[in-house]
């Protein structure tokens, strides 16, 4: 039996700002992360692979003569573990459209003597690895750039629901004033706590994780999923085929968007087909356009080409790294992309990219101090009883480093 590995490839540069802070694998889609996806399919912990300055929190080298390594942009299923997984011999791999390798096998001790600031690519593998086409590509659910995740977020949940569900039974919403429609199609965690909410999964299922709370007159539509300790404010709208993440706390209108966790959007305000990282908050009636008036397509800022490309979507609303602010009444346009630890205020639309570590006004935009922002983050974290590690400091003054180009202007 082989042990696993992920690991990510260029990719990654295509769906920053969310990978300035973590791997490819290490995204939510769905309910769960697409690492926890792999680890619930094969049964099994695996190893993870990343370069440069995330080796140091998210490698977990394994040591053996019989590794499968696997693209961490790949959502596992049960055809692409039978095709892609299941086919591999040793000293075989399979290679995607675009050339990317998918998947081989080899002994991982290559791996001590390789360049760990490079990619994976085929250039950087052993010679005596024989790779083929993957006849089964079209077949591949992947994450190759940021729109995907609220594309395939409905499936996702639907198909992560199926997997976590099964063969278990329900806790009851024990609340006479609760209304619930298709209720078969509702899961309840543990330490849920509803109150006078309605629950529609007629179009979907709904999955509520463990102690998460739902207070008086939310209202909640399938296809849809609350993750563990999270917090659903009084009258917030929850329309279909959303993640809130782990202990987040959001209210208002949400919209097909995924929130990655440790995040609030607790007053009035839009969001739609989104993507709010970690440790986010939005002010006060925030919120986002996701159609343009014209109803042509969207266009967002491309951090590996460095310039804004069409997206060939009509819906499309908010990228926000971790650690970003919205001061109240803020607006952002149709494609908004805000990097790592940025701070977005002020009257009228901003700019369509606001780069990491920033003070970013509709007039204006000026540096966040590194040391400041640190303080910042760590009485954040302190309110939810966390701690800025170590390894997420080096991460963050790697990310501070990389950006100065796109606080001064010269890209």
């Amino acid at each position: 039996m082989p042990n696993f590995i992920i690991f990510e490839d260029s990719t990654t540069l295509d769906l920053l700002p969310l990978t300035y802070t973590r791997p490819i694998f290490e995204l939510r889609i769905g309910i769960d992360l697409i690492r926890e996806k792999w680890e619930s399919w094969l049964q099994t912990d695996v190893g993870t692979i990343c370069f440069s300055y995330l080796r140091h929190k998210y490698n977990k080298f394994v040591n053996d003569e019989d590794v499968i390594f696997i693209n961490g942009k790949i959502i596992p299923d049960k055809n692409c573990i039978e095709h892609l997984i299941n086919s591999l011999n040793p000293r075989q791999g399979f290679l995607g459209v675009k050339g990317e390798i998918l998947a081989f096998r080899y002994n991982s001790s290559f791996l001590l003597e390789s360049d760990e600031t490079s990619y994976f690519d085929v250039n950087h593998l052993p010679m005596d690895i024989s790779f083929f086409d993957y006849s089964n590509y079209e077949s591949l659910r992947m994450v190759e750039r940021l729109p995907d995740i609220f594309l395939l977020n409905g499936s996702q949940i639907r198909d992560d629901f199926k997997r976590l569900t099964e063969f278990r039974r329900s806790e009851d919403s024990n609340d006479r004033y609760t209304i619930v429609y298709n209720p078969q199609n509702i899961f309840i965690e543990e330490g849920v706590k509803i109150r006078a909410a309605i629950l529609n999964a007629e179009d979907g299922p709904i999955y509520i994780g463990r102690n998460a709370q739902i207070m008086e007159s939310a209202v909640i539509h399938g296809t849809h999923a609350i993750c563990e300790g999270s917090v659903i404010q009084m009258g917030t709208k929850l329309k279909g085929d959303s993640t809130i993440g782990p202990y987040c706390k959001v209210g208002g209108e949400i919209s097909n968007s995924v929130f990655m966790g440790y995040s609030n959007k607790s007053h009035d305000g839009f969001v739609g087909n989104s993507i709010i990282g970690e440790w986010c908050n939005l002010g006060a009636n925030t919120n986002v356009s996701n159609l343009k008036n014209s109803y042509s397509n969207v266009k967002i800022f491309n951090h590996s080409k460095e310039r804004l490309i069409d997206t060939g979507l009509q819906f499309c609303g908010l990228i926000m790294g971790d650690y970003s602010k919205t001061g109240i009444n803020t607006m952002f346009n149709t494609g908004t992309t805000v990097d790592v630890s940025a701070n977005v205020f002020g009257t009228g639309f901003p700019a369509k990219h606001i780069p990491s570590f920033s003070w970013s006004s509709v007039d204006e935009t000026d540096v966040f101090d590194f040391e400041k922002a640190l303080t910042t983050i760590e009485k954040m974290m302190a309110r939810r009883n966390k701690e800025l590690s170590i390894e997420d400091r080096l991460i963050l003054l790697s990310v501070f480093e990389q950006t100065v180009k796109y606080r001064v202007g010269q890209y």
